[in-house]
């Protein structure tokens, strides 16, 4: 909670600053993925930097949020006609058939496109001074702007200026009279008429869909003078944002503020320079701030307020608040639900990289279904600019010229080039964040293509690939993983590693040829070469051909495998899946390579497997499901080997093994279904050995739609790369994108104190306090709603809270239905309280708001930590978390910490001995009624006999 964390961070956001470039505008030619013709526009950004406008040469206008602006492309990147062409030519089938039959018109067309865009100097090619905008409403269903400029040096001023602007944090975070600036903006640059004016229908048009609606519009209109006929226009120039704001104010009235200025107040028609410092301090500040750090409001804060709020200036110049002065100042993003100190880089990011939740893809070259989704390139750069630090690759080998690619194996689903994908990835990699990114591979290529890979990594990252070690962090048990801050801009590369056999010393050589003579049968059996080296574990080596997944790096654990605490489970028909203890004993014995002394021997006879009842063939064919077709890898080659070394994927054995080998570097992943099994089995070693190294979490393979499980149940866990399918929007991946929003959307999230410390205990069930940590009470009143439909529906708000199971709160706070109302309903609710959240760190609050038939309208994800009390303003998100420019709800938030119920008197008596003093004096009074004058005169004045 906004109190919570102690010390004084000094906020480094900056607001939007629009380059006078950008405002003046240039020309270009402005041409579409579709379009068969450019059209010359002139180009601009508006002064706040909202909305990207662009104007023809019959003075028609159209404009683009830059809220939904995802990326800016010049040069190589940028979109060409040219590509298109070529695309028809080399890729599609229709293309070619128009070829045999002469049929050329399109691709005469898009000559001829080629050509209006040769505009400025001739000797600059055409993609240097084109601006491509990639925008849409999520991570896949993206379209494309392209503006070509006259020259190299304006392409790139507005390719950097405008994604500059596009991820802004504060303009992400845009308060409500912040958005109702875009909208004014939106209104008076679109659509005007041919004389500049604004046709009172697009005012209209914008607040009302009913024909109530309408006249309340038009009667607004005519209050503040303006015209209000159909077929009237306004003047541009006579339509400021105030008269904007009073058109909103009674589209829109809001009686739930006059409740709380009369409460905040008297019956005059202003608040005091006095009550509204009592306003600040008493309903608006966190009690537990302390106050040398984060002041008390005083008569100089109270008058900012006023000067910068109130609209009418007999009351600003006297230091009087109106109700619209209120109403100003509640929308502001001085008033915002959330501390900005959240949205800064406000983490320690000099930690090791193990004390971090790192925010994961999985699967991320498909754009829909598991099974006949499309591959695509374009989503992995969509996920890096969305904050994605972990992207996962299944490489196979391919047909076209001896290119690996990455597909989902054993599919229907489409196929893209590996070169395309890491090409894509190195322009992308820290455009939006500087923070290192990991490369998942799961690995299907033959030593041919696996090079070809490795050259591809080296060619497209360059400096950014980190594959040597970093001073100070040897790959020695014991060591600690660098901190982000040490990998900045670098790209580290989890794949297999083929770790050669080392030598045993000489006083156990005799016992380590003992050990190679026993397992001499089981290494033929596997066959394995002694002079090819011996993996970390031969199970994942070559028992995975027989369906044991290594979830694309090497290891999984599978449900019962970790009830048993084995290393692997046996595949069907197969008798060991394995090391043999000879093998075992012999690695364990390495000096330089410390490890358990046995890992144990899992395997099963075929006659036991045969004995297996009907439940446990289910069971491990439910479980051969679940993890896909990682299992099958092949053996990494030496090219592939040398770009790996902090994240090196390792099969899965037992916390135990884990701890003893105390090697931070090494990585297992875990199928959801097993990383289940094992949290409720083992949840505090689960903790423990998430504090050394990571740990990557998957989705079962029998979530063919590409559905998502809950993050937050692993993240309770301490587990670092909880890996989504970020195509699917639904409540998992809300809550992850909410999640991440947060510590200047770098994709990493400091994990909490005693997740990190080795000398601290935590047990993810816990439902008592945690020792060193104050648990909260969270109290939400939900009062209101603004613009949350344009359609005559019932609107409810639900208030959901994610975090340890015992904080978790879903689907017990709704309100009511208020039907036939999407512009202003009232639900002046009972507080929802959430009496006692043990963790407020990773607790986070969902705020939904749907249709009376449950059809999603928006929600907000709000961590609890950062929450601010008061009358505050919830800007809705869609479901991809982009703002919604008018639909908000307004709320009363209260937070403090946890009292058990047996003590709560006593601590309202000391946090208010006053107003406990006067209930005291208040009950003896009321109980002289019962008394006799004699009982009266025999107590003292508070209540307490006199002594005699």
């Amino acid at each position: 909670m906004a109190g919570a964390k102690p010390g004084v961070h000094a906020l480094q956001l900056k607001p939007v600053e629009v380059p006078e470039d950008l405002k003046a505008g240039n020309k270009f030619i402005k041409w579409e993925d579709d379009s068969t013709v450019g059209v010359a526009v002139t180009l601009r950004v508006d002064e706040e930097g909202q909305i990207l406008y662009w104007t023809d040469q019959n003075g028609e206008t159209e404009c683009l949020d830059i809220t939904v602006i995802r990326d800016t492309r010049t040069g190589k990147y940028a979109r060409l006609p040219k590509a298109a062409r070529e695309h028809h030519r080399k890729k599609s089938p229709q293309f070619k058939r128009r070829v045999s039959k002469g049929l050329f018109h399109s691709l005469s067309l898009v000559d001829k496109l080629k050509e209006m865009v040769q505009f400025g100097p001739p000797d600059v090619p055409v993609e240097n001074k084109t601006v491509t905008v990639v925008y849409g409403p999520d991570m896949v269903n993206i379209s494309f702007i392209n503006f070509v400029s006259n020259s190299e040096g304006v392409a790139k001023v507005w390719t950097d200026a405008l994604l500059q602007i596009a991820t802004n944090v504060l303009a992400l975070n845009a308060s409500p009279m912040q958005n109702l600036q875009k909208v004014y903006a939106k209104l008076i640059v679109k659509d005007l008429t041919k004389e500049g004016k604004l046709p009172v229908k697009n005012v209209v048009r914008l607040f009302s869909a009913s024909k109530e609606e309408r006249k309340r519009v038009e009667a607004a209109l005519a209050a503040c003078g303006l015209p209000t006929g159909k077929n009237d226009s306004i003047n541009v120039e006579k339509f400021s944002f105030e008269d904007f704001i009073s058109i909103v104010r009674k589209v829109c009235p809001r009686p739930e503020l006059d409740k709380v200025f009369a409460e905040v107040g008297t019956k005059k028609p202003y608040l005091t320079m006095e009550q509204v410092v009592d306003f600040l301090n008493k309903g608006q500040r966190d009690p537990r701030l302390n106050e040398i750090l984060y002041p008390y409001a005083d008569n100089k804060k109270a008058n900012d307020i006023v000067s910068r709020y109130e609209p009418n200036k007999s009351y600003a110049n006297k230091g009087h608040l109106s109700v619209d002065g209120l109403y100003r100042y509640l929308m502001s993003d001085e008033n915002s639900v959330v501390d900005p100190v959240k949205f800064d880089l406000s983490d320690d990011m000099t930690q090791p990289l193990s004390n971090y939740f790192i925010n994961s893809s999985h699967n991320t070259y498909l754009t829909g279904h598991q099974f006949t989704g499309r591959a695509s390139v374009e989503i992995y750069r969509q996920a890096l600019l969305a904050g994605c630090r972990c992207v996962e690759l299944d490489c196979w080998d391919g047909s076209n010229e001896n290119e690996p690619i990455i597909t989902h194996g054993y599919t229907m689903c489409t196929e893209v080039l590996f070169k395309d994908v890491v090409e894509a990835i190195a322009e992308s990699a820290f455009k939006t964040s500087d923070w290192p990114i990991i490369l998942s591979f799961e690995n299907h290529c033959s030593p041919k293509q696996q090079a070809k890979m490795a050259m591809h990594c080296r060619t497209a990252f360059g400096d950014m690939l980190l594959v040597d070690e970093i001073t100070g962090y040897p790959l020695t048990a014991g060591t600690p993983l660098p901190s982000p801050k040490e990998l900045l801009c670098k790209i580290l590369v989890k794949n297999k590693k083929k770790i050669k056999k080392r030598a045993a010393p000489k006083e156990i050589k005799d016992k380590a040829e003992e050990a190679v003579e026993n397992g001499n049968k089981e290494m033929q059996e596997n066959g394995l070469d002694e002079e090819n080296g011996v993996e970390e574990s031969l199970a994942e080596q070559k028992g995975e051909d027989n369906g044991d997944k290594g979830a694309g790096d090497g290891g999984t654990v599978g449900v019962e495998e970790e009830r048993r605490g084995s290393a692997t489970i046996p595949a069907p028909g197969s008798t060991s899946a394995t090391a043999s203890p000879g093998i075992e004993k012999m690695n364990s014995m390495s000096a330089d390579q410390p490890e358990a002394d046995e890992y144990g021997d899992d395997s099963e006879s075929e006659e036991e497997e045969e004995e297996e009842d009907e439940e446990k063939k289910k069971r491990r064919q439910e479980q051969k499901r679940d993890k896909g077709t990682a299992g099958q890898e092949t053996d990494a080659v030496a090219e592939m080997s040398a770009l790996v070394n902090y994240i090196q994927p390792v099969h899965f054995h037992s916390f135990e093994i884990s701890d003893k080998r105390n090697r931070s570097f090494e990585i297992s992943s875990f199928v959801e279904t097993a990383a289940l099994a094992s949290l409720k089995e083992f949840p505090v070693e689960f903790v423990n050995y998430n504090k050394r190294q990571l740990s990557r979490i998957y989705p079962r393979g029998t979530r063919v739609d590409s559905s998502n499980y809950i993050p937050q149940v692993f993240w309770n866990a301490g587990c670092q790369l909880v890996a989504l399918n970020f195509q699917t929007l639904d409540l998992g991946m809300q809550l992850n994108m909410g999640f991440f929003e947060y510590n200047n959307r770098s994709g990493y999230i400091l994990k909490p104190d005693f997740m990190r410390r080795t000398d601290r205990h935590f047990d993810p069930f816990a439902e008592s306090t945690v020792d060193g940590i104050v648990a909260g009470t969270v109290t939400v009143k939900v009062i209101s709603g603004q613009f949350l439909t344009d359609k005559k529906v019932g609107t409810y708000v639900e208030v959901d809270m994610y975090g340890l199971p015992a904080d978790t709160v879903r689907k017990r706070f709704r309100t009511k239905v208020v039907p036939a109302n999407g512009i202003n309903p009232i639900y002046d609710e009972e507080p929802f309280v959430f009496k006692k959240v043990v963790l407020p760190h990773l607790a986070v609050l969902r705020v939904s708001v749907s249709e009376e038939n449950g059809k999603f309208i928006g929600h907000r994800i709000l961590p609890v930590e950062g929450l601010r009390p008061g009358y505050r303003h919830i800007v809705l998100r869609n479901e991809a978390n982009q703002p919604l420019n008018l639909p908000t709800v307004f709320v009363h938030i209260t937070v403090k910490d946890f009292i058990p119920d047996s003590f709560e008197d006593f601590a309202n008596a000391l946090a208010n001995p006053i107003a406990y003093q006067a209930m005291i004096e208040k009950r003896a009074q009321q109980l002289e009624a019962l008394m006799e004058d004699d009982d009266i005169s025999s107590t003292e004045e508070d209540g307490r006999p006199k002594s005699t």
